[in-house]
């Protein structure tokens, strides 16, 4: 009797021991299974820039938010890295996991990057968007991308962008010739085109040329950005709409092999994110931009002006002949790219003609009420 108690004490012991040792090794698994799978994002823009660095914060906190802390995405900027084209490098070889940035700055990769950001007399960040999503883009962007080990997202917008700020006002397309106007991206051989001479210039170097009398007119982004740069000082005229921006998609860029080997609820987390993102940084961009105008108009004396349409006519020649060179020698992927995005503009550009265009001349017309 004895021997069976012990013999049965011993036994309690040892499954009390293997217990012990099985919990031991799936609290080990656990904290294993735990750990967060560490990203980088590279944004684009410095802290001080208006609501886009703070964005990429946002979305990083969305992600770990979503993923439980699985995914956990640190913010750098991508200045840190030394020229913006090492951005695309550095995500492509998986030396960084992603990128905030826009598609015109690999445009000297293939012009075919460019309407994934904005093209001149181009598309409305609506109309943008449904392009993506909706008409095929989507897929015509994750294969240009492709090529270079990269995924792409929608995950914000600039917004629509000023035509820019003028010494003298634009009254016909003769003032036009020889203007020497700061600008970037395919806006240069347009402007040139159109009789402009085009003086290529990083922003902080927008002040100084002016005050030199080096240049007579630039862009730089739209109301919430130029009043923060305070360039509104360097010109009276603030000359509308911007023709060669009228909207400005931002882009995440993932490391393919990286998205592709996370867990499909993680990229699914990662897509939502983005979306999310994406409407976030719209809507705050178009508001940041209305109060932007109200400020520089009221407060600061800055004279609106609508460009003329004979300027603008002349723009859209320019325009024309700029881009159907690029299109005559376009062929593949990059063909496909222009066809699809002219499908879609000449698709959706009916419906916001009446749905917004008509809308709000009516609206100006004839609505007012609650004393407005």
């Amino acid at each position: 009797m004895l021997s069976l108690l012990v013999t049965m004490m011993n036994r309690r012991s040892y499954l009390a021991r293997g217990g012990a040792a099985l919990l031991a090794g799936s609290a080990a698994a656990s904290t294993r299974a735990a750990a967060p799978i560490q990203a980088k994002l590279l944004s684009r823009w410095d802290p001080d820039f208006p609501l886009q660095h703070a964005a990429a914060q946002r979305f990083a906190r969305r992600v770990e938010q979503l993923s439980g802390g699985r995914l956990v995405i640190r913010v750098q900027r991508s200045a840190e890295l030394g020229s913006i084209d090492k951005t695309f490098d550095a995500v492509s070889s998986g030396r960084a996991q992603m990128f905030r940035s826009l598609a015109y700055e690999w445009r000297t990769r293939s012009a075919a990057f460019t309407p994934f950001f904005v093209m001149p007399f181009g598309m409305t960040d609506t109309e943008t968007v449904a392009w993506i999503r909706a008409l095929g883009g989507q897929p015509l962007w994750d294969e240009l991308y492709a090529a270079h080990d990269l995924k792409p997202l929608p995950v914000g917008t600039l917004g629509a962008q000023a035509f820019g700020f003028f010494r003298n006002e634009l009254r016909s397309a003769d003032d036009l010739k020889g203007l020497r106007y700061r600008t970037t991206g395919s806006t240069v051989a347009i402007a040139n085109a159109a009789g402009m001479r085009a003086v290529e210039l990083p922003p902080p170097r927008i002040r100084p040329a002016m005050e030199a009398g080096e240049i007579d007119a630039f862009e730089l982004v739209g109301p919430a950005v130029d009043l923060a740069a305070n360039v509104h000082t360097l010109a009276p005229h603030y000359h509308w709409p911007g023709f060669h921006q009228p909207s400005g998609m931002v882009e995440l860029v993932l490391n393919k092999p990286f998205h592709d080997r996370l867990p499909d609820d993680l990229k699914a987390v990662l897509a939502a994110a983005a979306e999310a993102e994406h409407g976030a940084n719209v809507h705050e961009v178009y508001a940041a931009n209305a109060l932007a105008l109200r400020e520089l108009v009221n407060r600061h004396g800055v004279k609106l002006r609508q460009v003329p349409e004979p300027v603008m006519g002349a723009l859209a020649r320019a325009t024309n002949e700029v881009w159907d060179g690029l299109y005559a020698s376009s062929r593949g992927l990059e063909r496909r790219i222009y066809d699809s995005f002219l499908a879609a503009r000449s698709l959706l550009r009916g419906w916001t003609a009446i749905t917004e265009h008509d809308f709000v001349a009516a609206r100006d017309r004839q609505a007012r009420y609650f004393g407005s």
